[in-house]
């Protein structure tokens, strides 16, 4: 997920690669954005919503409160003036006082945990502001603590071949540390789920309009998501040999064009086949034959073959069968 002193991020499910310098660059403006874009008032809406129920049933109660000790009041004052007998006070006056009883222990619970619900709502606000230091001093921030917060923010990273999925599961109180948090009722704040679809960015040697056959391989490379170990590999070259070819610093022998052109899905190099010399030319490309060895498989020199491509001489019609068999009825069309 963050990786230190890696240059490429690789799923270990379908194996395929971003570099560490482009995935950082979108993971962090993402998460960024979420931080700085959290609103507090949206957080903080249940424990206002709660705050305000509780609000109303305390002053609900304190009214039932305050028309019990009234009942109370009066209750004592009849028995005083002798309006009721000695057992009906008795009974009717425990009766109040245990509803009393009750109300206070409710008023007592409410206030309780209203203190809470408020205190919740001021360590909410001391936590956005820890969130907002956090955004600001990320870049100075140590490696650990950026490993730590992106382990703990991060639900899952897709990266497709042309796209990379991420998703944030953001608990605030997880992301700063409990440390500040210790109350009689902890602050519980939600998991915030952040997701955002990035377009996969374009390599920064990637050739656009590819001209050589080194920008041509290094384009097809990068969009199958190849390294170039892996396609040296392929091809049957050194991984520095692939790389002088993709630098243009060097240019592939005949002999590996044909491997060259299966990856590539087609041919770099087309020529006019309407005459004996580019056809030969073309065919000898298209299949690797250097001028040694196609001299050799057909028992001539080097030269020989040489001059029939550069169209100072033409083989002979036995020499012309020898082609055909090699390289197809092409050359059987050819007038000379």
């Amino acid at each position: 997920m963050y990786v230190k002193r890696t240059k490429v991020y690789q799923c270990k499910d379908c194996r395929v690669k971003i570099a560490i310098s482009d995935i950082e660059g979108m993971f962090w403006g993402f998460l960024s954005d979420c931080l700085s874009n959290i609103e507090l008032s949206k957080i903080n809406e249940n424990s206002n919503s709660l705050l305000g129920k509780k609000q109303a049933l305390l002053e609900e109660t304190k009214s039932e409160k305050a028309t019990l000790e009234t009942k109370i009041n009066r209750c004592t004052e009849m028995r005083m003036d002798g309006e009721i007998t000695k057992e009906n006070f008795t009974a009717n006056f425990y009766l109040l006082k245990t509803q009393l009883a009750n109300l206070e222990e409710l008023l007592k619970n409410l206030r309780s945990e209203m203190d809470s619900e408020m205190h919740q709502i001021a360590l909410g606000k001391d936590l956005f502001n820890e969130i907002q230091l956090l955004v600001y001093n990320w870049t100075d921030m140590a490696f650990a603590r950026k490993r730590s917060i992106i382990e703990t923010v991060t639900k899952e990273i897709l990266v497709s071949k042309n796209d990379i999925i991420i998703e944030f599961s953001i608990n605030l109180q997880k992301l700063l540390g409990d440390r500040k948090f210790q109350h009689n009722s902890p602050l519980v704040l939600p998991s915030l789920l952040f997701k955002l679809e990035f377009r996969k960015p374009i390599h920064q040697n990637y050739p656009q309009n590819p001209t050589t056959i080194g920008e041509h391989l290094r384009k097809k490379r990068i969009d199958s998501d190849l390294s170039q170990a892996e396609l040296a590999k392929i091809l049957g070259v050194s991984t520095d040999c692939l790389t002088y070819w993709e630098n243009n610093r060097s240019s592939p022998q005949i002999t590996y064009y044909p491997r060259i052109h299966h990856f590539l899905g087609f041919y770099t190099t087309t020529f006019n086949e309407t005459k004996f010399c580019d056809l030969l030319r073309s065919y000898r490309w298209k299949d690797g034959f250097s001028f040694r060895a196609l001299g050799s498989l057909l028992k001539v020199d080097a030269t020989t073959v040489r001059a029939w491509e550069k169209g100072l001489s033409l083989p002979s019609r036995k020499m012309n069968e020898k082609l055909v068999a090699v390289f197809g009825d092409s050359f059987s069309k050819i007038k000379y």
